[in-house]
């Protein structure tokens, strides 16, 4: 049985190897199959795709391979022919027999997008764990808006896009060259209202090579400038200040304590980046004050100095005493 309802779109780059679990999870794994359409924007054609083509049946279009994330993702709002979409990565996975649960939701709903859950899965598509909406219907308006908004599992794959509702908000907006999930949810969230269901819809990879990954002062300063310029697009919602507030606290606090693990061999690096977050948040926030607890001298003024003396005390002082900063400030390294 196939889907009239549904389109699934995979924007994909240069990684065959995990667009064929991406496709077998939708086309092997369905009871009711979707429409498929895998818009390719690789830097190069692979003899890999026509393979794929044969055996999943799916549409293709063939991207210049020149645009950027948030280019791609607008692109394929601009694809489905049907009322609905999933926007499937090409690193991600659909959960088995969802379609026919979101067509079924589908078929009755005005709402600018159905969330479920997700589960966490590894390179090699092993389970890591779960998350699953702690609500069950449609609701809209600012207070669906902020429950949302302060939970960062939210997000693709569990997500089913009503597409004429994301083009007329004009798509995904820009957060630092890729495309923001969450402001365009929160947007239909607040002018059309969101259906919860508390049911797995899809499989996330989570693996090294991730563009999320924080592993070095690089990817941590692009996350952090892309979390920023993200979360500052929130104040265009049109929500309170009070909530704007909150969604901006969130939103950059939480990604920084990703990033504060470098501090044992980037310490200036990771001050700085504390610093740009100060800058860019409320000064009361929630987030902000549980990280000043957890890393008070990151805090410190004046910083360059604060920094100094817990380098020079992760230097030389003696290990019980380094063992005890390390209990005190989550950061010190003990060896």
């Amino acid at each position: 049985m196939s889907s009239e309802l549904i389109t699934v779109v995979i924007p994909t780059r240069d990684r065959p190897d995990f667009l064929e679990l991406t496709l077998s999870s939708v086309v092997e794994r369905q009871e009711t199959i979707p429409k498929i359409i895998v818009s390719d924007n690789s830097t190069r054609d692979l003899p890999e795709i026509e393979v794929l083509r044969r055996k999943y049946g799916f549409s293709y279009v063939r991207q210049s391979g020149k645009l950027s994330m948030f280019d791609h993702h607008n692109a394929c709002l601009r694809l489905p022919s049907t009322p609905w979409a999933i926007l499937l990565h090409d690193d991600d996975e659909l959960s088995p027999n969802i379609v026919r649960k979101l067509e079924s939701l589908a078929k009755s709903s005005d709402a600018g997008a159905i969330v479920g859950g997700i589960e966490y899965i590894d390179e090699n598509s092993a389970r890591k764990g779960s998350w699953l909406p702690d609500r069950e219907g449609n609701f809209k308006g600012e207070e669906i808006v902020l429950h949302l908004g302060l939970d960062y599992r939210v997000c693709p794959p569990g997500i089913l896009w009503n597409v004429a509702a994301c083009r007329e908000l004009g798509g995904f907006p820009l957060a630092h060259g890729n495309p923001n999930e969450r402001a365009l949810l929160l947007r239909l969230a607040l002018s059309y209202g969101v259906v919860l269901v508390p049911q797995m819809m899809g499989r996330y990879r989570v693996w090294a090579n991730q563009t999320t990954n924080m592993s070095t002062p690089e990817r941590a300063e692009y996350i952090v400038d892309m979390t920023i310029q993200g979360a500052q697009s929130m104040r265009e919602i049109g929500m309170s200040r009070s909530t704007e507030d909150q969604l901006l606290d969130y939103e950059i606090w939480w990604i920084f304590r990703y990033a504060t693990p470098l501090f044992s061999k980037h310490p200036f690096f990771v001050s700085r980046l504390c610093r740009k977050c100060e800058i860019a948040t409320p000064p009361n926030g929630v987030w902000r004050a549980r990280v000043r607890s957890e890393y008070p001298f990151l805090f410190w003024k004046p910083r360059r100095l604060a920094t100094l003396f817990v380098v020079m005390a992760m230097t030389f002082v003696p290990r019980p005493i380094r063992r005890a900063l390390n209990r005190a400030t989550g950061l010190v390294v003990t060896k």
